[in-house]
């Protein structure tokens, strides 16, 4: 007999192991079709059903869910039902890159139910979501007060302690700490799988910590983080977290690095991680050009460094044109549509691997063609920071400006 209760608690176990997506996806609608005995259906199971939904990347369907849900628990007045309603819903915001959305959305929940009223196994889960969210607004002191807030002793018994932990690791990733941001992706990583949790698609640890670990230099922890993610991330079969495990794996190995990327952009191409795609396309156009131009030197022979290489002066900041601030956000082109670029000219793209994490942020932001402005917004830092980063990478990559770096993202998407 169908049992939707049963089917949302098995879609949610079923889906942090990572095995049997279309199993998962299945037992996660089951959760919402009613019982032939006409009893109504509990709130609890259709959450897990809804966030099995994000974690095979059908986050449309679980926001329509989320609606419905939302909508029933306000005309019964069920103010615990809203307020738990409203957090998962401000996680699909952060996965989907609706930072404001998020703020909204947690606020509300804090105002249906205070944070002294919390349950403390469901705390941790709220504040880790609050420090993304105010982290992505460029409330980075906030987020900072609410990873030192001290935690009620039970709530070190709940299982959303990982993602709190989680939560830390991007702050001292923003913070570029990477010793610290390291040792709390392990923690995360230790306490998910404590739980039984294997699959990437609910935190993206073993890929932050890999990440990490090869900006310290410890190439082996590195390689072997991000090769089992890889692995989970192939077996699992969404496009979000295996695109993002191909991008780090490009990223911390020097094998097949060009394959790496053009396997990442193809994956995140048909997801909903802008960010992370634009990254990747930008990479993948650094790799292809530093290889064809180790083979022009091998064909070359000595003739090659017959002459010194021509490196262009720094030119004028470019402005970018920027999307109007206060538009919705959400996915973005990497290259602004109808816009012609200026080509960029050639040099070293070797370099590129030289930027340091927070420089190929900034760099993959600017590509898309947001301002310095909303730049720091999104990765919680001042502007002038990101004016620094930009001029960072520009020196680096011996470039004029944005429509040299877009450049590089259009002849890497036309290739």
């Amino acid at each position: 007999m169908h049992n939707p209760a049963v089917a949302g608690v098995w879609a949610w176990e079923h889906g942090v192991v990572g095995v049997h997506r279309e199993e998962v996806r299945r037992l996660a609608r089951s959760a919402f079709v009613p019982a032939a005995t006409g009893r109504p259906l509990l709130v609890v199971p259709r959450l897990l059903g809804c966030r099995a939904l994000l974690l095979t990347d059908d986050g449309d369907e679980a926001e329509n869910h989320l609606g419905a849900l939302l909508d029933e628990s306000h005309r019964e007045r069920a103010a615990i039902s809203v307020a738990h309603i409203l957090t998962v819903r401000a996680e699909l915001h952060i996965r989907h890159g609706r930072p404001d959305a998020a703020a909204r959305d947690l606020a509300a929940a804090q105002a249906e139910l205070p944070l002294d009223r919390l349950h403390p196994l469901f705390l941790p889960y709220w504040l880790a979501l609050s420090m993304i969210t105010d982290l992505q607004n460029g409330h980075t002191e906030r987020a900072r007060e609410t990873a030192a807030r001290p935690l009620p002793p039970l709530a070190h018994e709940s299982a959303t302690t990982a993602q709190l932990l989680f939560a830390r690791g991007v702050l001292a990733r923003t913070d570029d700490e990477p010793h610290q941001a390291r040792e709390h992706f392990r923690a995360c990583g230790r306490w998910l799988l404590r739980h039984g949790c294997v699959n990437p698609a609910v935190q993206p640890w073993r890929s932050l910590a890999a990440e990490a670990a090869h900006t310290l230099g410890d190439t082996e922890e590195a390689g072997r983080l991000v090769h089992e993610e890889v692995r989970l991330a192939r077996r699992w079969g969404a496009a979000a977290p295996l695109g993002r495990a191909q991008l780090s794996l490009a990223v911390v190995t020097e094998e097949n690095r060009v394959e790496n990327l053009r396997a990442a952009v193809a994956t995140l191409s048909a997801a909903p991680a802008r960010t992370a795609y634009t990254r990747a396309v930008i990479e993948l156009a650094a790799a292809e050009r530093e290889e064809n131009e180790r083979r022009t030197a091998v064909a070359l022979g000595p003739a090659a460094t017959a002459l010194p290489p021509v490196v262009p002066p720094p030119g004028p900041h470019v402005p970018s044109a920027a999307r109007p601030l206060g538009r919705p956000p959400g996915p973005r082109p990497a290259v602004l549509p109808g816009r012609r670029t200026a080509k960029a000219p050639d040099h070293d793209a070797a370099v590129w691997h030289g930027l340091t994490t927070v420089e190929r942020e900034t760099a993959a932001l600017a590509a898309q063609g947001l301002g310095n402005r909303e730049i720091a917004t999104e990765l919680a830092v001042t502007t002038r920071a990101v004016e620094l980063r930009l001029s960072g990478v520009y020196r680096k990559l011996r470039i004029r400006g944005r429509e040299e770096l877009r450049a590089l993202v259009q002849e890497a998407e036309g290739s």
